[in-house]
């Protein structure tokens, strides 16, 4: 196998960044039918098992600033296939612990495993295709990953229902062999050694430094960061709201989020033929006003009571479809930006949305309210917040030249 750095078409670079994406839904969405029933089989009062999720993005906001120095310095496959085989060991893990501590240590070492997975295979686009090239790239892998988190839920339900909450940690497992497996075969090294970089990890901290004082890549950041933190709000808190507040079967709940994630792989497909007649810019400031208005009308139907659970599923049909459209979008402009960076670019990207979805997913895992007011807030504090980092950023607000990159 060529190990050059562009010795893998675009179709078939958006074929496996799609499946090593889908770890992702696998990981989380998987999982939130059983989270009632782990809670039940392991809770003793003390921590909540929506928190693991919590400490599986904060585990995944540290690693990347890891494995952003990694991807740049030793280069993308080699350290790739290392974390997916610490993810499919952390998976077995958690398939037996005993306790939810034992959860929660199992789902930081899913994060340790699964950084490397975000940070490197975003890299690896960079390093092949140009910026409109790479948010078709991105668009393409999502609709993927989005097909996954739309199963992923309701066959998450069924394994629970038929299997117990313990099976759906080995199911994660052996998903991650099979991109471990695929990824051997299939993925080569896309980063040449000429262009690897020689600054040490230690030194790490300085390169980021340069990259949030470049104007244009912390402005798209921050904007992908505020919308997938909304998702990840979603993520901890949907499920008690189905299951617990309007009293739906695991099964039954599951069947909804995997509706509701349906409109993300429709977006992500929609936004691909968008590009070829509007910038991605135009289309991403577009999406961001749908997403307040989302946001707003589902804090309302919570607070009033109004609508039950098909409005809210409906809301959030709409809400969850967004980042299709926003994060693709400004995740390709933010790291394009970045030139030879692209591994430190990539991993500070993914860091600033693990980071503000830890903060949204935290408040929302910690207060439990199946009533879904707490998540009505948060999710549209945090819209609110990436629609006023978009409008600073067309005015400029946020700009400064190239060179203080």
């Amino acid at each position: 196998m060529s190990t050059g750095p562009r010795s893998i078409g675009t179709g078939a670079l958006a074929l496996i960044v799609g499946l090593l994406f889908a770890v992702g839904p696998v990981t989380v969405d998987l999982s939130l039918p059983s989270l009632p029933a782990v809670q039940q089989a392991l809770g003793d009062g003390g921590m909540r098992v929506e928190l693991t999720l919590t400490l599986l993005f904060f585990g995944l906001a540290l690693t990347q600033l890891v494995y952003g120095a990694v991807a740049d310095r030793y280069g993308r496959r080699a350290p790739l296939l290392v974390g997916l085989a610490l993810y499919c060991g952390a998976s077995l893990l958690a398939a037996f612990a005993t306790g939810i501590a034992g959860i929660a240590v199992a789902r930081v070492l899913q994060a340790l495993g699964y950084g490397v997975v975000i940070v490197l295979i975003r890299s690896a686009v960079a390093d092949v295709c140009d910026e409109r090239g790479t948010a078709r790239v991105y668009s393409i892998a999502i609709t993927l990953m989005s097909v996954m988190s739309v199963i992923a839920p309701a066959v998450g339900g069924q394994v629970l229902a038929h299997l117990g909450w313990r099976a759906v940690f080995l199911v994660m497992g052996g998903i991650g062999f099979a991109a471990l497996l695929l990824s051997a075969l299939l993925l080569p090294e896309t980063q040449p050694r000429e262009r690897r970089s020689t600054v040490r990890v230690g030194a790490i901290l300085g390169t980021y430094g340069g990259l949030l004082r470049n104007g244009r890549f912390a402005a798209f950041s921050l904007v992908a960061a505020g919308v997938v933190a909304c998702q990840f709000s979603y993520n901890v808190g949907g499920p008690a709201i189905l299951i617990e507040h309007f009293g739906l079967q695991p099964a039954t709940a599951g069947l909804l989020l995997s509706i509701i994630a349906l409109s993300t792989a429709a977006a992500a497909q929609v936004n691909v033929f968008v590009l070829r007649r509007a910038a991605p810019e135009r289309v991403m400031r577009v999406s961001i006003y749908v997403l307040v208005a989302a946001a707003v009308a589902l804090l309302l139907t919570f607070l009033s009571g109004l609508g039950g659970v098909a409005t809210v599923v409906a809301i959030l049909f709409v809400l969850i479809a967004t980042p299709g459209f926003i994060a693709t979008n400004a995740m390709a402009a933010a790291i394009s930006s970045a030139g030879d960076r692209a591994g430190a670019a990539s991993a500070l990207v993914g860091v600033m949305q693990f980071i503000l979805g830890t903060v949204g997913s935290g408040v929302v895992g910690s207060l439990h309210d199946p009533s879904g007011r707490v998540l009505g807030v948060v999710i549209l504090v945090l819209s609110l917040f990436t629609l006023g980092t978009a409008l600073r950023a067309r005015s400029g607000a946020l700009a400064v030249p190239a060179a203080a990159g």
